[in-house]
């Protein structure tokens, strides 16, 4: 079963006992834009992983590569979503143009997104998914409590 964002998020402050309201409050926003970035998916890597510190577990993304190798967002030098990216089209010995494209834009706004941008999850599924690779996000809460 494939759960949305907003679901998984929704589902973490339920079991750190707390509203969405008071999650906007930890994220510095008002609870306005949180309902608007939980319906369009517009969560940074960052964000995700400041709501796990606000939730008391631990944010796992894991981006597993057409040849069965993995990122994590663990691993030394991935802070972003740009980062892992990047990797995956270095690893796949792709050019800027190459990957342009794949999405339909220029290799200069294939190549400003990688090093400038900040991806969201969106994004990052659209990337992902032209690179032919697979998305598995989650909260660890331990004790098998994967949301």
């Amino acid at each position: 079963m494939n759960i949305s964002i907003e679901k998984k998020i929704r589902m973490s402050c339920i079991m750190a006992e707390c509203s969405v309201s008071d999650l906007a409050k930890a994220m510095d926003m008002n609870t306005s834009n949180m309902s608007t970035k939980l319906k369009r998916c517009i969560f940074s890597l960052a964000e995700m992983e400041k709501m796990a510190e606000f939730f008391g577990c631990e944010y796992r993304f894991i981006l597993t590569q057409p040849d069965g190798s993995v990122i994590t967002n663990r691993e030394p030098g991935i802070t972003t979503y740009n980062d892992a990216i990047a990797l995956v089209v270095r690893r796949l010995g792709l050019t800027l143009e190459n990957l342009g494209d794949k999405l339909g834009i220029t290799r200069q706004a294939a190549g400003k997104k990688i090093k400038d941008g900040v991806f969201n999850m969106n994004e990052l599924f659209q990337y992902a998914e032209v690179l032919g690779c697979t998305i598995k996000y989650y909260f660890d809460f331990g004790d098998d409590v994967q949301i």
